[in-house]
């Protein structure tokens, strides 16, 4: 879908050097922008319940780390680092 929006010239400016600096398009840093946001907004929020106990552990190194949801396989390499920071803004 096409749309027009106005955006002020200094935010622009910004979003165009973080694009260059990512390798993306403007139009790539809105859309991956807009898609963090709103899967952000859809994420239930923790309830009050849960404890530090429940939500992380300390991994075989001793670092603490979140627990991963039952069932979660998703395996960590560098493209899903990389992709998670592009996501995060990191």
């Amino acid at each position: 879908m096409t749309t027009t929006i106005d955006i002020p010239e200094p935010l622009y400016e910004k979003a165009a050097e973080r694009a260059r600096a990512v390798g993306s398009s403007v139009r790539d840093l809105i859309v991956s922008a807009l898609s963090r946001e709103i899967r952000e907004a859809e994420k239930p929020a923790p309830t009050k319940e849960q404890t530090a106990d429940e939500l992380y552990e300390l991994n075989p190194f001793g670092f603490l780390v979140r627990k991963r949801p039952a069932g979660d396989t998703t395996v960590t390499t560098n493209e899903f680092i990389n992709q998670m920071r592009e996501e995060l803004g990191v």
